[in-house]
Parts: C-alpha cells; structure tokens; sequence
C-alpha cells in the first residue's frame, strides 16, 4: 500500500509540534509506519535553508525570496524524504506542509497575493497539493494569544514570526479561519481541531480522522 502524508498547521504555539509526537506515539502502539517531517526543515540542507529564513538578522527580506526559499525546501523534502517513505507504504506526518506557505507568504497579504502563490507553487511542481495528501488539520486557537503564552511557558527557542507583534498573530489567525471553509479541488481535505484542547485529546482526534480516512480509502 503506497503511503499517505497528513499535516498539522496552525498559528505558533498551538500545539501542532506537540501533538504530532503525540500522534506517531498512537500510530506506533497501532503498529502503523509512521514518520515525522517538519517544515520547514527536515534535511540538512533544508534545515540551513530554514536557518536563513527564521532568522532575526535577515527580517527584512523580500517576500518573494522568502516565498522561494520555503518552496526550495518543500521540494528537498518531497523528493527525497517524503517521497521514498511514501513509496514504503508509511504514514508521513508533516509538522506544516502546504497551506503554511499560502497564509503566511501569501494569504495574509491578501486574496490575490494567496492565488498568486498559489500558481507559483502549481507552476513549480505541477500540483499545489500533492496527491497523497489525505488531509490537513488546523489547530485553531481561540485567540493567538494563548499560543503567543504557551511559548512563553515553555522557554522554547523562538525565532522571527514568534517574535512578530499582535497584529501579525492576528492576520495568520484570520487567513487560517478563512483558508479552512474552502475545499482543495472538491475535496474535503482541510479539517479545523479544537486547539485549546490538552494535547492528548488534540491528538486523539486526530488519530481518529487518521483511522477513518484509512478505512475510507
């Protein structure tokens, strides 16, 4: 059976990193073969790329640069990690995949900065969602605030977006909210969480929607 990738996004500090360890854990005891990718990131090299993006020195860097890195790294990561676990029949689980680069290189811009992206990416690799994506949660908050507090709380490392004021939180928030009414080429692929969950419920759920799109398929 050829594998399937399933991804977590949301506003930073929603729980998405935790509950994805959480997740494999659950597949593990299932004996499903499971495998964690983080975009972006993953690869050496995709992690130096990550580097340059995440970092505070290079903030003022052009959007559309940064859009072409990120996309660099997608495509690293598909072809040579995601790619040969899919073709091994594993389940791949993307700590932020795709519809990180359309809200925050494209959406919270606005409408025709997303489409636009939204055809860079389609003209790069002939798709915007590759086909063994199953399906995409999104673990909404109900404010940013209380993930901009789990950061806080935890002493995680933080980097540029982290550290960007209120009103960006807000504007990834509300692209989120809008990105997850629409559907992906008729496809009901994108799902919406309840994130202000303990993370064991978060990822609970998740397992679940995991399970019955397997038994779907």
């Amino acid at each position: 059976m050829k594998g399937r990738i399933y991804a977590l996004e949301g506003t930073e500090g929603c729980g998405k990193s935790t509950a994805i360890q959480l997740v494999k854990q659950h597949l593990d005891i299932l004996n499903i073969p499971s495998v964690i990718i983080r975009e972006s990131g993953g690869l050496e090299v995709c992690e130096d790329i990550r580097n340059i993006i995440f970092n505070s020195q290079y903030s003022d860097i052009d959007k559309t640069t940064e859009l072409l890195l990120m996309l660099s790294i997608r495509n690293e990561n598909y072809q040579k990690s995601i790619k040969p676990y899919l073709e091994k029949g594993y389940i791949v689980l993307c700590d932020r995949y795709v519809d990180s680069t359309l809200v925050y290189q494209g959406y919270r811009y606005s409408i025709a900065k997303g489409e636009w992206v939204e055809e860079v990416i389609k003209d790069l690799f002939g798709f915007i969602f590759p086909p063994e994506l199953s399906k995409t949660f999104y673990l909404q908050l109900s404010d940013v605030e209380v993930g901009l507090e789990r950061i806080t709380q935890n002493h995680r490392d933080t980097n540029k977006f982290d550290e960007m004021d209120i009103s960006f939180h807000r504007e990834i928030q509300k692209s989120y909210d809008a990105l997850y009414f629409t559907d992906v080429d008729g496809k009901k692929i994108r799902e919406t969480i309840d994130g202000d969950q303990e993370p064991e419920k978060v990822a609970e759920k998740i397992v679940e929607r995991i399970l019955e799109d397997m038994k779907e398929k």
